[in-house]
């Protein structure tokens, strides 16, 4: 007995009517365009800022340790800012700090090139300053042991005679995870990523308190009574 052919799946959709072939065609379309956009959206990378306002010397150096560890980066202003995937930024920016990186002061973490119209030198300051200390608190609180961190700058007004200049201090207050501690290692890292981060501040004058009112790293004038809730 002769062996009945299977009709295949192009001859089968050919004896539909039209209308059906036409709503199968326009499906298929919506899934190869909704699949193409996944296939984008999953190759696009955020990129965030890194270090911005960096010296040429600090640039090269922070570019060859990314090259090292094959992280994607880009540069702009001229090379002074550097730019690599938003997910490792927290991460990178503690490590090269616990390496020394980079060494220069006043590194920038948010750029405001734009001015706020109808806003004072002295808000703009307000706000640059606010802005750091969140950006340095987000950067602190990304390590393991760390459950929150917050981070005060008390910013030394410029005085006309140098025996009058008071010194620009910082601290850091952080939230332990219960049972976890930093090692020295780490609170070097926070201490170099807050005293490269404001030109004046050196790492003497950066304290590091945690949430019982301990010091882990001393400073001359460590703020013990700012606990974080």
């Amino acid at each position: 007995m002769a062996e009945e052919t299977k009709p295949n799946l192009i001859e089968t959709i050919k004896l539909w009517p039209k209308s059906r072939q036409v709503s199968l065609g326009v499906v298929t379309v919506l899934c190869l365009v909704f699949f193409s956009v996944l296939v984008m959206q999953a190759r696009h990378v955020d990129y965030q800022l890194l270090f911005g306002n960096l010296p040429a010397g600090d640039a090269a150096a922070v570019l060859t340790r990314l090259k090292e560890q094959k992280i994607a980066y880009r540069l702009e202003s001229g090379g002074t800012a550097i730019y690599i995937p938003a997910n490792k930024v927290y991460e990178i920016r503690l490590e090269l700090a616990g390496a020394g990186l980079p060494q220069g002061a006043g590194v920038g973490f948010e750029i405001f090139d734009k001015q706020s119209f109808g806003m004072t030198d002295f808000a703009q300051k307000i706000n640059y300053q606010r802005a750091l200390q969140g950006e340095l608190s987000r950067t602190i609180s990304s390590l393991a042991p760390v459950e929150g961190a917050r981070v005060h700058l008390a910013m030394a007004a410029k005085r006309l005679f140098r025996e009058q200049q008071e010194k620009t201090t910082a601290s850091v207050i952080v939230k332990m995870v219960p049972g976890r501690k930093l090692n020295d290692g780490q609170i070097q890292g926070i201490v170099n990523l807050v005293s490269g981060s404001v030109e004046g501040l050196h790492a003497g004058q950066v304290s590091i308190i945690d949430a019982n009112g301990r010091v882990l790293s001393k400073s001359p004038q460590a703020d013990m009574n700012s606990p974080l809730s």
